[in-house]
């Protein structure tokens, strides 16, 4: 007999043997983590397919584990996820494969250019496949400006776009210092490019330092 031959027929009885009850230990985990999954994802309409690789009949696996994932850094592709039984901890290794729709760019858009509705589209793909974890709402992506090149049919994540500045470098603006029962208007020039809400050292006219909130643009806004 080939020696091919025997491998198979050695794997074949291997999975013979197996107890039922192992069977449905790997079926009804598959299950769990794939729910435990779904409910990690904020993707409209993502399909969520799982490989559990760790052999479930090897471990004393009770029936319903906390489910857990380590890292949050992402949630599809080869994952660890930790399964507690009371004190009991263990490890699972599965591949997560997650279809759902992501944006990417329907033409070249250039550095430090605004998305357009035009400039982006849904596409739908494996997830799991990408090297970047991608938007899937437009609305994230219109009216952001561009950091890099992004070519046509890229998949655009967060890292490559940031908001429009309301506060310029060199720029001068109002500031506004309130506090119980005062406040206070007066002028400043900007020591940083700001978007909204973010954080914005003012050189006042006296030379003073401060720091504020671009709250709109040319304000930034003081609280005592």
């Amino acid at each position: 007999m080939g020696f091919w031959r025997k491998l198979i027929l050695c794997k074949i009885f291997f999975l013979i043997s197996l107890p039922p009850a192992a069977a449905a230990d790997r079926d009804q985990i598959t299950a769990q983590i794939k729910t435990f999954i779904q409910g990690q994802l904020y993707v409209p309409s993502a399909e969520v397919n799982v490989i559990v690789k760790t052999p479930i009949e090897r471990i004393e696996l009770c029936s319903e584990p906390q489910l857990s994932l380590p890292s949050r850094k992402k949630i599809w592709g080869t994952l660890s996820i930790r399964a507690m039984c009371g004190t009991t901890r263990h490890f699972l290794q599965a591949s997560v494969e997650v279809t759902a729709p992501y944006l990417v760019a329907t033409r070249p858009i250039p550095p430090k250019q605004k998305i357009q509705a035009e400039d982006v589209a849904l596409q739908r793909g494996r997830l799991d496949a990408l090297s970047v974890s991608p938007l899937a709402d437009p609305t994230l992506a219109v009216g952001a400006i561009s950091i890099r090149m992004i070519g046509a049919g890229q998949p655009i994540s967060a890292n490559m776009l940031r908001n429009p500045w309301a506060i310029k470098m060199g720029e001068t603006v109002k500031v506004t210092v309130s506090g119980d029962g005062f406040s206070i208007v007066s002028e400043g020039k900007s020591m940083d490019n700001a978007a909204l809400n973010d954080v914005v050292r003012i050189r006042m006219e006296s030379g003073q330092i401060i720091t504020g909130i671009a709250a709109e643009k040319g304000l930034v806004k003081i609280v005592q």
